[in-house]
């Protein structure tokens, strides 16, 4: 299945409850995603348009916030 999501969903393990975060800047499918340190993080992925991305965005639980912070870049001879 090649689902391009932009919504983002957080769990709260002590409550039992998701709930809705802001919306990533790209659309992703078959995204990595990390959390580490209070943040998640969505790494790389695929889009129809772009294919491969070379992008991370965090979203950060305390402050509540998403944020694009790296774009990798492939350089070649």
């Amino acid at each position: 299945m090649n689902a391009e999501l932009q919504s983002v969903d957080v769990y709260n393990p002590v409550t039992e409850h998701w709930t809705q975060a802001s919306e990533m800047q790209a659309k992703r499918a078959y995204v990595s995603v990390s959390a580490v340190n209070g943040c998640i993080y969505a790494i790389g992925g695929w889009t129809m348009k772009d294919g491969a991305l070379a992008t991370v965005e965090r979203y950060s639980v305390t402050e509540v916030q998403l944020l694009l912070c790296i774009v990798f870049y492939h350089i070649t001879n």
